[in-house]
């Protein structure tokens, strides 16, 4: 690759399982390594190890990264911090497993981890992708709840809980310039994304034209949020994955009064 392929600047890796099985962290890292104009699109499929030689090894890249994709289980969202906090033309971040599997308890982003804040000051660290990015599609879980039993209301929230999940809409109202916003989760401490759970901080998004919110179907949004979503995010025109019971009165409404929003249910 470096010898033949100087222009070279994307690369998927692990889309497919290859006959030797999956395609390891150090062989991602090596091949990772192949490239003498930087990276600008690196893809990570359900068959490619991320982890500490992958982070590594997308260092040597953060000033071309332009895309980074992430689709698989075996992902620790420590691993991918650092480059997040240092990629200064990062546009495109997804971290996914598209499946939403809720038997699924490798989460690509744990709450507090995406926080990334500062210990001795409880400020949020600085990413130098807050302004660029422009697609987000990440799924953030792992907020404690009281007791055991699972529930979208936050009145379920333990207090350490309401302040993680405060944290988190803090975080996410950083990314100013975003067009594309998903958010999925499963049943193992979901965000919530009622006005008052933190909701209200995403007001900063003024340009998000899409959000979606498929897999959080457990997740209350009422009418009162879909009015909020109307005043606030002005661009709005696509919701991903509206659909489960709980939205049904909000859907009606918006069918009616603001056909130009386009609902889908992938």
């Amino acid at each position: 690759m470096l010898d033949h392929m100087p222009k070279l600047n994307e690369i998927t890796l692990g889309k497919y399982r290859a006959r030797t099985g999956i395609t390891t962290d150090g062989m991602a890292a090596t091949l990772l390594s192949g490239s003498r104009s930087g990276w600008k699109v690196v893809r990570l499929g359900p068959y490619a190890r991320f982890g500490g030689s992958t982070t590594d090894a997308l260092m040597a890249h953060l000033s071309t990264l332009q895309v980074v994709e992430v689709r698989g289980r075996d992902f620790s969202s420590n691993d991918l911090i650092e480059v997040l906090r240092s990629c200064t033309n990062l546009h495109t971040l997804s971290i996914t497993d598209l499946s939403f599997d809720p038997t699924n308890r490798r989460l690509p982003f744990s709450a507090e981890v995406f926080v990334d804040q500062c210990h001795d000051t409880e400020s949020l660290k600085a990413w130098k992708c807050e302004v660029s990015v422009r697609v987000l599609k990440v799924r953030i879980a792992g907020i404690p709840r009281q007791g055991q039993k699972e529930s979208w209301k936050d009145t379920n929230l333990s207090r350490q809980g309401r302040e993680i999940q405060q944290r988190v809409y803090e975080r996410l109202a950083r990314f100013t310039n975003l067009e594309t916003l998903w958010l999925g989760t499963c049943d193992q401490g979901r965000l919530g994304m009622s006005v008052g759970s933190g909701l209200e901080k995403l007001s900063s998004l003024k340009k998000l034209k899409e959000l979606g919110v498929r897999g959080m179907y457990r997740t209350k949004l009422d009418m009162k949020e879909t009015l909020w979503m109307i005043e606030h995010w002005p661009r709005l025109c696509s919701i991903v994955g509206f659909r489960s019971a709980s939205f049904c009165e909000a859907i009606e409404w918006m069918e009616m009064n603001h056909p130009q929003i386009s609902r889908y249910n992938e």
